[in-house]
């Protein structure tokens, strides 16, 4: 176990132990960009940290799409980790980040990676909890219109909402997952934390939303007065769903990048 500070450690503690009351245990890359990397493995097939280290220790990433749950042709991308050496069959409960900074080329702009792989944004966490040794899958999906997915923007409307309900749905479906789900996030994927919560989906077990927005028309109007960030904050997630994909994303991904290309209103 690597060692940490005390204020990392206790924050994760009490992150991990709001997760698994709800969950339960499993049923049977420093941050930045390096300039020269160990391994660049991109496939759509399990990779790990050894072949590529922008993925998290003791992790297998892989990628995939699923449809939005709104019946549009909206296509949703979701990062997965599972626990490295997780056997056939064998099953664990799933926290789930859905939100628009998990771009492979960076959060909220290119942040100089040399090689494409899943987000850093919450490697801390990652790293606190001990995540993969407690034995979770970790699962960050792109809202619409973000990363590798399509559709147009749609801030905490009935699209995003969709994309929510489909995300944990998803997650509670596949074949390593125990079922169980728990949302985890900051900021906007701490909306979207509460946002699962207020669908009250049987799979959802538990949400940790850290600082998230808790009226979305007072944080752009006071009063029906328009606030300065009545058009910062569609400028700035209009910026951040036009970042370019990485050269070596996968050719769906890099497709879903360029949406805004041939859908200019979205």
């Amino acid at each position: 176990m690597r060692p940490r500070r005390a204020v990392v450690r206790t924050a994760s503690a009490l992150v991990a132990l709001a997760l698994t009351a709800g969950l339960g245990g499993p049923a049977v890359a420093a941050e930045g960009a390096e300039s020269e990397p160990a391994a660049t493995a991109t496939g759509a097939g399990p990779v790990t940290h050894e072949e590529n280290d922008r993925v998290p220790e003791g992790s297998v990433w892989t990628q995939h799409y699923f449809p939005s749950s709104d019946r549009s042709d909206t296509r949703l991308h979701a990062d997965v980790l599972l626990p490295e050496g997780l056997k056939h069959r064998e099953k664990v409960p799933v926290i789930l980040s859905i939100g628009p900074y998990f771009a492979h080329a960076g959060q909220t702009g290119p942040e100089g990676w040399s090689h494409t792989g899943p987000s850093a944004r919450f490697q801390d966490f990652i790293e606190g909890t001990d995540l993969f040794d407690q034995g979770y899958a970790f699962v960050m999906v792109d809202l619409r219109g973000f990363g590798g997915s399509t559709g147009c923007l749609d801030w905490g409307g009935p699209g995003e909402q969709a994309d929510v309900k489909a995300a944990i749905d998803w997650a509670a479906k596949q074949p390593w997952s125990t079922g169980a789900v728990g949302m985890y996030g900051k900021s906007y994927d701490a909306v979207t934390g509460l946002i699962g919560n207020n669908l009250d989906q049987r799979a959802l077990k538990a949400v940790v939303a850290q600082e998230p927005v808790w009226d979305m028309y007072q944080y752009i109007y006071s009063n029906g007065v328009p606030r300065p960030n009545v058009t910062g904050t569609a400028d700035a997630y209009n910026s951040i769903a036009s970042m370019p994909a990485m050269a070596d994303d996968d050719p769906r991904y890099r497709a879903a990048a360029r949406y805004e290309e041939s859908h200019p209103s979205a």
